[in-house]
Parts: structure tokens; sequence; C-alpha cells
């Protein structure tokens, strides 16, 4: 893309002619005005400025020469941030549109913000995927049109992405719009999120019935990180679905009195919950490794301190361990014949198996997920099962026994 300033052909009734800047890309050419106008003869075609024969040549110059630094300093931010802006933005741009319209620009300071590392790496993959569309353009909240997201949808259809993946990443990019909105970023007469219906299907989360639970928790002939897994699997379901980064975090200053006591990463609420008789076993297979009483239960981060990482880094250290992990759940599952499972699993197991035993009590099972609200814990009890709902229907329709 090149800039060049030039006369305007088109002669205006004073006799003067427009100073414009001529953009060129791919021999595509778009013109903007400068806002000042001149005879031909006050115009120096070779040096591209004012003649000093007009009586306000410094400062007409001086002007040009300030908003060609400008084009100059937009490119080089572009550059920068690897983005591709196109001779339209940039026309847009020299017209007054502030860059502070940038969706791109905007969503990184928005996702900066954001308190928890887990959610920053969440919405800044699906910022990036956006920007891959995009094909690393300048994208203005004014080019987000009705046509334009419904045609994103498709586009993430055909990456395989899931209707609720579609879901998620479209629900993020409308909080991000919305909130630009209300700063007052820019004006939209007509917001087209008002007409888009986001479509969320019924999850099929998921989970070991109780049978399956049992098995794993009985299972002999481990060793290594695959019994370090499936202990890892267990205790996260004894301590009610604790989070598996969490669990990985878990210190034995976090073992008080029967209890475990910690602050949830993800809410940063703090947390205590009651040790179970087999969580308790658990724990006491890893005494003998235990050195002092700051280190980690469980080996995965041995070595590995929070201080000499950045928040985001640490998270991928986590991303990592629970990684190791999962992958010997598989092979864990695998032995037993039964469905490949993750630490995930875990959470799922127990909300599951927790709500039926509790007959229902579905407040108490969202406190013990530390859920925000019973609602997301719905999200985690699956449909009954082909199984559970023959079971209903021999309960509700029972013939009396007769006397």
């Amino acid at each position: 893309m090149t800039f060049e300033l030039e006369l305007d052909n088109y002669k205006r009734k004073d006799g003067t002619h427009n100073i414009q800047i001529r953009i060129t890309e791919n021999r595509r050419l778009r013109r903007v005005s400068t806002g000042f106008a001149l005879l031909p003869h006050q115009w120096n075609p070779e040096k591209k400025q004012v003649r000093k024969s007009h009586p306000h040549a410094a400062q007409i110059n001086a002007a040009l020469k300030s908003k060609m630094l400008e084009i100059e300093q937009t490119q080089l931010s572009a550059q920068l941030r690897s983005t591709r802006i196109s001779s339209g933005d940039m026309q847009k741009k020299l017209r007054g549109v502030s860059l502070t319209e940038n969706f791109f620009e905007f969503a990184d300071r928005r996702i900066a913000r954001l308190k928890s590392p887990s959610t920053r790496k969440a919405q800044t993959s699906v910022v990036d995927k956006l920007e891959t569309y995009c094909s690393k353009r300048a994208l203005y909240f004014e080019d987000i049109t009705y046509d334009f997201i419904l045609d994103y949808q498709k586009y993430l259809r055909s990456l395989g992405n899931s209707t609720n993946t579609v879901h998620a990443n479209m629900k993020t990019i409308k909080a991000i719009y919305n909130e630009a909105l209300n700063a007052g970023m820019f004006r939209a007469d007509n917001n087209p999120w008002r007409v888009v219906k986001l479509k969320k299907a019924i999850s099929k989360r998921a989970k070991l019935n109780e049978e399956q639970i049992l098995a794993l928790d009985t299972m002999e002939g481990l060793s290594g990180n695959m019994l370090h897994a499936r202990n890892f699997f267990m205790l996260a379901f004894f301590l009610q679905g604790m989070r598996a980064s969490d669990l990985l975090q878990l210190r034995w200053t976090n073992i008080r009195n029967g209890r475990c006591e910690y602050r949830a990463s993800k809410t940063e609420k703090t947390r205590s919950k009651k040790i179970v008789a087999r969580a308790q076993e658990i724990l006491e297979h890893y005494q003998p490794m235990k050195r002092g009483a700051d280190d980690y239960i469980f080996p995965f981060l041995k070595k590995y301190k929070p201080k000499d990482y950045t928040e985001d880094r640490w998270r991928e250290v986590l991303d990592a361990k629970i990684s190791i992990v999962n992958n010997n759940l598989k092979k864990v599952a695998a032995r037993l014949g039964l469905p490949s499972i993750s630490t995930h699993v875990a959470r799922h197991s127990f909300a599951d198996i927790a709500l039926r035993r509790s007959g229902g009590n579905l407040n108490a099972v969202s406190g013990a997920l530390d859920h925000s609200s019973p609602s997301v814990t719905i999200n985690y009890i699956n449909a009954a099962s082909k199984a559970e709902n023959d079971d209903l229907v021999d309960v509700v329709f029972r013939v009396p026994e007769k006397e």
C-alpha cells in the first residue's frame, strides 16, 4: 500500500482544487480529501507540497506532513500487532474514524482486564479465531452486521465446531460488542445482536455411574503416572468434584482438621470441604512423600513455583500438567474397559451421583461444585438414560399389588 499527496483534477467553482491523499493497494485507488484547496499554480507536483508563494504555505505543509506521519504510524502499529490494515480501513482512519472502533484493539484491552487467566485464555482464543477469519484485517464495530454474524457462524460450523462451541464464541463476541457500545466507543442505531438468535444444544456430558466409579477406585496393578492419575481422579470425586487446577495446586497446608481448606482459582472464593474416609486414604498414600508443609500433595508440580511465572504462563503450566493426567486417565479407562475419561468427568460424575443420592437437592450440589447458580449445575446433568426412563415408567405406572 502506498500513499501520495496530489491535487484533485476536479476544479471547484472558485477555481481551486482539493489537495487529497491517494491510497494505492493492488492497483486499486482510493482518495481522501485533506480539507485544503489551492489554485493549480500554488501546488508543486514534484515536491508534493504547497509553493512558498502561498500566504499560508508553512502552516498547510506542516499539516500535510503531520497527516502523512499519522499514516506511517498507523501502518507501523498494524505491523507490530501482525494485523493487516486495508486501504478501506486507512480511508476510514483518514476521514476521522477513531481507531478505538477497531474491535480487536478494544477486545485486547478488555481481555487484559479480566482477572482469571483461564478466562483470558479462552476469550483470547475466540478473538484470535475471529481475527483469522478476517485475514488479520482491522474489524470495525460498524462492520459487525446481521449478515456478518450469520456468515461467521457458518464459518465456525465449517471448521467442525459444535453448536455449543459456536454459541460460546458468539456469546463472547456479543459481550465485547455490547460493552464497547455501552462505553460509547461507537453508535449503533440497529444493534444486530438484538435479532440474532444464538442456539445452544443440550450437552452430552461424559460421566461414570456408581458401579464404574467403584471399579476405578478399587483397580489394582497401577503404578507411576497411571496410579497418580487414578488417585487424582478419585480425590477430585471425593472432594465434591474439585476442579483439576485447584487439586493440582493443593498443598499439605490446605489439609486441616479433617477438612480441605482452599481458595478456588476460578471463583476466588474460599472453600471448605469435608474429607471423607476414602479421600483420607488417598492422602495417606502421599504422606510419605511429604518433605514440608508447603509441598504439593500430588507430584505433578514438583519444583514448580507460581512466583517464577506470569499468571498466564502459570495457567499454561497447569494446562500442560492436566493434559498429562488426562492422557494417563485414558490409559487407565482403556484397561478397565471404560469410555475415555478426563479430570472433568470426575466433576460430572459427582454432580450426577450427588443429585440422585440427595433426592434432587440442586442447591446443595450447586454449592458443592462452586457454581454461580443452580442453572449452571443443571447443564452438568444429562437427560435420563434409557434404563432410568424405564425405571421411571415402572414407578409411575406400577400396578398395585392385590392383597
